[in-house]
C-alpha cells in the first residue's frame, strides 16, 4: 500500500470519527461585568436558597464560587438539567484538590444578594491571588455549536484504528508502520470555556494503537462525559495579573467530568475533576 492509499483510508476514518462523535456544546465568553444572583456566571456572589450554606472543604473552610449555571442555557444539550441552578465550587487552597458541585432544581427569587454575603466568609489575606477567578466575578456571553472528537480525548487514537482497520479491511494496520503518520494531531482540539462537547487537554499524550476489543462507550450510560472546562483567561499586560480573568497556573485549563447515568441522576456528588498546565 502507498501513502496516497493510506492517507485516502486515513481521510475516511477521519469523516467518520467526525460524523459518529458529534454532539453539542455551550461555548461562551467572559464579559466584564458580574451579572445578578440568579444568572450565569464565573465567580463572583453565588445563588444560595435561604436554608442552604455554603459548602466546606475539609479543614472546615468555606469554599468559593468557580461558576454558576442557568440551566436554561443547556436545553440544547441532552441528559443535561435543562431547569434550575448548577454550580462549581472550588478550595481557595492551591493546587485546588477539593471541589464540590451542587444542583438548585428550582431558583428561589426572594433571595438576596445581601443574604448571601451575611452567610460568606471573606477572602483571607493570600487566599485572592491564590483563587483561579481574579477580582470579582465575570458574566458569560454564549454560542451554542457541535464538536467531534479530538486527539486531547483519550478514546481519540484507538478509535482512529479501529475506523482504519474497517474501513481498509486490516491492510493499513498490517501495512503501515507509523499509524501516527496519517492523522494531523491537532485536529479537532478545542479549547476555550465551555459546557460539554469534548475536553481541551494541553497535556494530553497521542497514541495510535489498534485495539480488537477496544470499546469507546459513545452514548453509553457509563461514558465519561465533560460537564463543565474553564481555561486560562488573560489579555497579555505587564505581569501575570494585569487583564486577567481567570489564571489557571500556567496557561491551564480545568475540567469537570461526569459519567452519563450520574448526570442523568442529578447526582452531582459523582463528579471527577482535574486540572493541567500548558
Amino acid at each position: 500500500m502507498d501513502q496516497e492509499q493510506a492517507w485516502a483510508y486515513a481521510d475516511q476514518a477521519d469523516a467518520l470519527l467526525r460524523k459518529e462523535t458529534e454532539i453539542p456544546a455551550v461555548h461562551f465568553e467572559l464579559t466584564d461585568s458580574e451579572p445578578d444572583l440568579f444568572t450565569s456566571k464565573i465567580g463572583g456572589i453565588p445563588y444560595l436558597p435561604h436554608d442552604a450554606q455554603i459548602p466546606l472543604d475539609s479543614s472546615g473552610r468555606q469554599m468559593k464560587l468557580l461558576a454558576q449555571f442557568d440551566c436554561k442555557l443547556l436545553a440544547d444539550l441532552p441528559d443535561y438539567p435543562h431547569e434550575g441552578m448548577l454550580q462549581f465550587w472550588l478550595t481557595v487552597q492551591y493546587p485546588w484538590q477539593e471541589w464540590h458541585v451542587t444542583y438548585h432544581a428550582q431558583t428561589d427569587r426572594t433571595v438576596t444578594a445581601e443574604e448571601v454575603l451575611a452567610k460568606t466568609a471573606p477572602f483571607i489575606e493570600g487566599e485572592t491571588g491564590a483563587f483561579p477567578v481574579i477580582d470579582g466575578g465575570y458574566g458569560i456571553k454564549a454560542e451554542y455549536c457541535t464538536e467531534s472528537m479530538g486527539p486531547c480525548d483519550e478514546r481519540y487514537g484507538a478509535l482512529m484504528c479501529k475506523y482504519l482497520n474497517d474501513l481498509s479491511e486490516g491492510r493499513v494496520i498490517r501495512e503501515w508502520m507509523d499509524l501516527g503518520d496519517l492523522f494531523d494531531p491537532n485536529s479537532g482540539e478545542s479549547g476555550g470555556h465551555k459546557l460539554g462537547g469534548y475536553q481541551y487537554d494541553p497535556q494530553s499524550w497521542l497514541s495510535f494503537r489498534y485495539e480488537p476489543d477496544f470499546d469507546a462507550k459513545l452514548g453509553a450510560e457509563d461514558e465519561w462525559l465533560l460537564l463543565f472546562q474553564l481555561e486560562y483567561d488573560h489579555s497579555l499586560g505587564r505581569n501575570w495579573r494585569e487583564g486577567a480573568k481567570v489564571v489557571i497556573g500556567d496557561c491551564g485549563v480545568m475540567h469537570f467530568f461526569i459519567q452519563r447515568s450520574d448526570l442523568k441522576a442529578r447526582a452531582f456528588d459523582k463528579t471527577d475533576f482535574n486540572w493541567n498546565c500548558s
